[in-house]
């Protein structure tokens, strides 16, 4: 089984996709960080943040292109497993969800076409119906 957060964050301009990403624009936007509330979040946020930069490898490459400069096409899915890792993502996506983002919790057998996997997550395209 596989598991992935979808969270979205929408702000006059654009939306933001993504759990990290829409931590990023909630907590270097100026606009929305006037809306974040306690600064205990942004604490946690930052530690949680950080826990991730040290316990989660970040792939090279996460298309099936040849091209190290194309966009991603695959997404991220934790394994079932990296128990951690999902509980902390828990917690960030109560905070984000606090200050008006929007997440999902999705679950899978089969995330698709696996482009990178190690041992607490593969970054899988979706398979074509």
């Amino acid at each position: 089984m596989y598991v992935r957060f979808n969270a979205i964050y929408k702000t006059d301009a654009k939306e933001i996709h993504g759990v990290f990403s829409v931590v990023g624009c909630l907590f270097k936007n100026t606009t929305a960080k006037t809306n974040l509330g306690t600064s205990e979040d942004e604490r946690r946020i930052w530690e949680l943040n950080n826990w991730f930069r040290y316990n989660l490898e970040l792939p090279d490459k996460v298309n099936r292109g040849n091209n190290q400069n194309e966009a991603p096409t695959g997404v991220s899915w934790f394994k079932d497993t990296a128990h951690e890792h999902i509980k902390n993502l828990r917690e960030i996506s109560s905070i984000i969800q606090k200050h008006g983002a929007l997440v999902e919790l999705l679950q899978t057998d089969n995330p698709g076409y696996i482009l990178y996997e190690d041992e607490f997550q593969v970054f899988a395209e979706a398979l074509e119906d």
